[in-house]
This record gives structure tokens, C-alpha cells and sequence, in this order.
């Protein structure tokens, strides 16, 4: 991903990412499961997202 975003630059390459939990009730959501929360500091049910 940073070869993409990056190709032909010159100097220092960073890429963030940021994790964060959403917590959900139900069972029809693609994508559930036990994720780590960090402000629990456990693995809880429900998503994850990614921001980059």
C-alpha cells in the first residue's frame, strides 16, 4: 500500500493506521466478531474499521 501511495518520493515514508471498535448487538452484520478494544482493554463483540 505505501509502494502505491509513495512511488517516486524522495525522503522519509510513513503510513498510520488507526484501529477502532464498534460495538454491535445483533449477528447479521458481515464482518462481526471479537475485535481488541483498547479502551476496555479486551476483545469485545462487534466491528472493527480501519482509518488510514
Amino acid at each position: 500500500m505505501a509502494k502505491q501511495y509513495f512511488k517516486g518520493s524522495i525522503g522519509v515514508k510513513a503510513l498510520a493506521i488507526d484501529p477502532s471498535h464498534i460495538s454491535k448487538s445483533g449477528r447479521h452484520t458481515p464482518g462481526l466478531g471479537y475485535f481488541w478494544s483498547g479502551v476496555a482493554e479486551k476483545a469485545k463483540w462487534g466491528l472493527e474499521i480501519l482509518g488510514v
